[in-house]
């Protein structure tokens, strides 16, 4: 069993048998119930282990919302960072963080100073962040503005009516030296308004 797929092949050229422990982790972890799971991808967030994770387990960790879990999905986001902005399927979970962590603190009446409350902000804070840094030749003010477009419209579908997203916006935006009036601009450019902008 190898780590390192470059001494692997070097040595299975004399005849040894190699199994990549990171295709025999991948198999495993099929295996193994989700508690279990999410002690394996913090230690591979940490670089411990060479785990590979799943589509479904970054959607899982947010489902679980916990302090573990958003801990362990805030470090898969750094970082395969490059990675998620990449996948249509990672994308969508990057994309429903803002409006299910604002969903699920007010259902559950998480105060700021609750430890849940500010490991959960700082995973939308890191979702925001990657998706403001896609490469898309826009400024990070036009893609904030996408990013509280799309969180309001699918807080409408669903009935929602958040209550603290546009507050944790606000803090994400000065505390990334965004540019306040470019972001309202953007989105009063829209056709159909899905918030009112002076809440933001």
């Amino acid at each position: 069993m190898t780590i390192d797929n470059l001494i692997g092949g070097f040595v299975s050229g004399y005849g040894v048998k190699i199994y990549s422990m990171h295709v025999y982790s991948s198999e495993f972890a099929r295996e193994v119930c989700f508690d279990d799971r999410v002690y394996g991808l913090g230690l591979h967030a940490d670089g411990c282990l060479p785990l590979i994770p799943l589509h479904d387990d970054f959607r899982d960790l947010l489902l679980r919302f916990d302090i573990l879990s958003l801990t362990v999905l805030k470090g898969l986001l750094d970082k395969y960072s490059d990675y998620i902005v990449e996948s249509r399927e990672l994308d969508f979970v990057l994309d429903t963080i803002p409006v299910f962590v604002s969903y699920k603190l007010e259902r559950i009446g998480c105060p700021e100073s609750d430890v849940l409350f500010r490991v959960a902000v700082s995973l939308l804070n890191t979702a925001l962040r990657i998706q403001i840094s896609r490469k898309t030749g826009q400024t990070s003010e036009y893609k904030m503005s996408l990013s509280i477009r799309q969180s309001f419209q699918k807080a409408n579908k669903s009935n929602y009516q958040p209550r603290i997203l546009s507050s944790l916006y606000l803090k994400f935006i000065f505390g990334h030296f965004l540019d306040i009036k470019f972001v309202q601009q953007h989105l009063k450019a829209k056709e159909h308004e899905v918030l009112d902008v002076d809440d933001v």
